[in-house]
């Protein structure tokens, strides 16, 4: 099976070069293989977090081999294997997302992406939702207590370099705050792309928006998405989010042909993040012009002590 190589250096280390312990290595490799089945199963799917068993594919696709440790600083050997290698059938049909996983990507190098992403908080990446941001946040205790930076190489594609950093999370931190709460929604467009091996589809809205999304086989068959290819459809079902507010996917449980009277759900929702109302509030709160609420209403009684004493108060 075809792999990349990747190397996990550890510095800062609370044991002797060269060394980890089992406690903390079993820590790292666990959390960082559940990283990477988030942002695969993002990629592929749509959500890195369903419920339910996780797909066999995924594991296939994670299961990383662990070569030993370098000598000097404690770097361990990773191989994992690439897309095209682990799951070829769903790589095919990937063009309907923007950021699809190339064939000889691997599920690190996801990771990789999702983290760049996350540091600089892109509101409209492709690459993280809640569960990968989670994913992310929880390797904080081995950060903490063991090594504060976690830094990854790839030889054969050093474009793929990235680091995970104690004083980074805080970022990661934040855009979970942005993120809202999925909802179900309605949402109204034509049906113009479709891809059945993956379950995926497309709803175009009338002001050119582009709406991602799949179909729940526990209540749609695949067959609806066949006899709705190229018509006005309305979706009911899940609707998740990016940090910007915008939809990342909606997961439907409903599609059918557009009926009279629905055009009103051909708008997409855009969801004022609690952090964006937050901020918004403090902006009108520490926003006030208060020399003009007090202009006109002096001279008055009041001495122009007491005047500078109420604008420093406020």
């Amino acid at each position: 099976m075809d792999t990349l190589k990747y190397k996990i250096k550890l510095e800062g280390l609370d044991s002797p070069p060269g060394t980890i312990t089992t406690r903390a290595l079993s820590q790292l490799l666990q959390q960082f293989t559940a990283s990477a089945e988030k942002g695969l199963r993002l990629a592929i799917e749509g959500q890195s977090t369903k419920v339910g068993p996780a797909p066999k594919w995924l594991e296939k696709a994670t299961d990383f081999t662990f070569t030993g440790i370098k000598n000097g600083s404690t770097i361990l050997a990773l191989e994992a294997p690439t897309l095209e290698a682990s799951i070829p059938d769903l790589i095919v049909q990937q063009d309907l997302w923007g950021s699809a996983p190339e064939p000889h990507d691997t599920a690190i190098s996801l990771i990789g992406r999702s983290v760049a992403d996350m540091y600089a908080e892109n509101l409209e990446s492709d690459y993280f939702d809640y569960g990968v941001l989670t994913s992310i946040t929880e390797l904080k205790p081995f950060l903490s207590d063991h090594a504060p930076v976690i830094s990854i190489h790839c030889e054969e594609r050093p474009s793929e370099n990235f680091k995970i950093d104690i004083k980074d999370i805080e970022k990661v931190e934040r855009l979970k705050i942005r993120i809202p709460e999925p909802r179900v929604s309605m949402i109204s467009g034509h049906l113009e792309q479709v891809a059945y091996n993956s379950k995926k589809f497309q709803l175009y809205l009338p002001d050119g928006q582009i709406i991602q999304g799949r179909i729940n086989d526990e209540y749609i068959s695949i067959e609806s998405l066949r006899t709705l290819w190229g018509k006005r459809v309305t979706a009911r079902g899940l609707v998740s989010f990016k940090p910007s507010g915008k939809i990342r996917i909606i997961e439907a449980q409903m599609l059918k042909p557009m009926e009279e009277g629905e055009e009103l759900f051909e708008t997409a929702p855009v969801i004022q993040t609690q952090f964006e109302f937050a901020k918004k509030v403090q902006l009108e709160a520490t926003g006030r012009n208060w020399l003009k609420e007090i202009w006109n209403k002096w001279p008055g009684e009041e001495s122009i002590e007491d005047i500078m004493k109420e604008i420093k108060n406020k």
